[in-house]
């Protein structure tokens, strides 16, 4: 593996911690299922190279529309 690679897998064993006990309430049921299909649509074009990575920001923004804001700003309300 090259230095960088190294140095992210280093950077993800320090910095992870697991959190099986969270849970989003029942009034956010839709918002990851909803985020889970852009997400599974956008990993198709983006894997097939019919979107280029150059299309990320509209991703992003699809992702949050979806409810993907709602979902993180959730989370950082209790993962702290």
């Amino acid at each position: 593996m090259s230095e960088a690679a190294r140095a992210s897998l280093q950077q993800v064993s320090d910095n992870f911690k697991p959190d099986n006990a969270f849970v989003f309430p029942a009034d956010y049921a839709a918002d990851p299922d909803a985020t889970e299909s852009v997400y599974r649509a956008r990993v198709f074009k983006f894997i097939s190279g019919e979107a280029g990575m150059d299309q990320w920001p509209t991703y992003v923004v699809e992702w949050e529309a979806a409810g993907g804001t709602r979902l993180n700003d959730y989370a950082r309300t209790v993962l702290k």
